[in-house]
């Protein structure tokens, strides 16, 4: 008798555990999932993340160019006035002797 009641006690104490056991899984896997959803959201804004940088260091990259090319044009603006009043002179000179 006493063993079937002994029995029948760790038997609900077994139930006890089993369903905090149970419980505790079921919370894991409730946050499993939260944590796999908020892991796809990341991962698809990274690649996001990576297609915007790639576009813009195309873009940093055409604007380097582009600085470059107006560097040029500025650094021979002086040779091009040089080049300009020179030739204002020779007119001026022209005139004076018609």
């Amino acid at each position: 008798m006493v063993t079937a009641a002994d029995r029948v006690c760790r038997s609900s104490i077994y139930e006890a555990q089993l369903k905090i056991v149970q419980d505790v899984v079921a919370g894991l896997r409730e946050e499993l999932r939260d944590l796999e959803a908020e892991r796809r959201v990341l991962s698809e804004q990274n690649c996001i993340v990576a297609c915007e940088k790639a576009a813009l260091e195309d873009h940093v990259a055409t604007l380097e160019g582009q600085a470059e090319c107006l560097k040029n044009q500025v650094s021979s603006l002086p040779r091009e006035k040089g080049a300009l009043a020179s030739e204002l002179a020779r007119r001026q000179r022209q005139l004076t002797r018609t």
